[in-house]
């Protein structure tokens, strides 16, 4: 265990998740991170940035049952974020339905980012986009993942000190474990597998599905407020 903090963290008013997940993917295949500059102009060029500052929102308006969309906008940030070097490219998996399918998309040369729903190793009933950086070999059913509300969690009262895994076989870092025995449950076609800068990404298995089962949004919070 190391103390240092590495993963990116999202603040407490917001419904990020989904950004900050695409920035942790990014750190955790090319080992940088984002400069505020490539951030700021990623940010530009996204659509519906607002929803994501919206913590009743997050991908629950624009993006909810929209894989293309979320696509696109990965996409977008992925290249923003590599500036003019190449950027990582992805595969949509809509065929993944538990922990145990996200694990084979996992190596030296690729992460993954999904949402969830349930709980997991700290966290209690989440709605929550993450990004798996490691797998255990001893159990296919459990996914290490970095998470952007893991350290604002512990500042709050969540069981803690906060401290970051190493895992010297990728040489990433992971500060929750999902699991599949931990109740969480993947959201269909919300699995997407990032690949390191200069992999060439593989067709998806299956091709576009038209919603996300279940219809819930990825925001980070515990429980999802309602507009006033």
């Amino acid at each position: 265990m190391i103390p240092l903090r590495t993963i990116h963290t999202q603040g407490d008013l917001d419904g990020a998740c989904f950004l900050y997940a695409t920035a942790n993917a990014y750190t955790a295949l090319t080992g940088r991170s984002p400069s505020l500059a490539r951030w700021s102009r990623a940010l530009r060029q996204i659509p519906h940035t607002l929803d994501f500052l919206d913590p009743c929102a997050g991908t629950t308006r624009h993006y909810e049952g929209r894989p293309d969309l979320l696509a696109d906008t990965l996409q977008t940030l992925l290249r923003e974020l590599a500036g003019d070097g190449p950027a990582p490219s992805f595969t949509w998996h809509g065929e993944v339905t538990d922990v145990a399918g996200l694990t084979p998309l996992i190596d030296r040369d690729a992460v993954v980012l999904f949402r969830y729903t349930g709980s997991v190793h700290f966290g209690r009933d989440l709605d929550h986009w993450v990004c798996g950086v490691a797998e255990d070999p001893a159990d296919a059913g459990r996914v290490y993942a970095a998470c952007s509300t893991r350290y604002a969690d512990v500042l709050q009262g969540s069981p803690g000190p906060y401290q970051e895994l190493h895992h010297p076989r990728y040489n990433r870092r992971s500060n929750e474990i999902v699991a599949d025995d931990h109740d969480a449950h993947i959201v269909i076609g919300s699995v997407f597998q990032i690949h390191r800068p200069g992999v060439e990404a593989a067709p998806p298995r299956q091709g576009r599905i038209e919603r996300f089962e279940p219809a819930l949004g990825g925001t980070g919070r515990r429980v999802r407020p309602e507009p006033a």
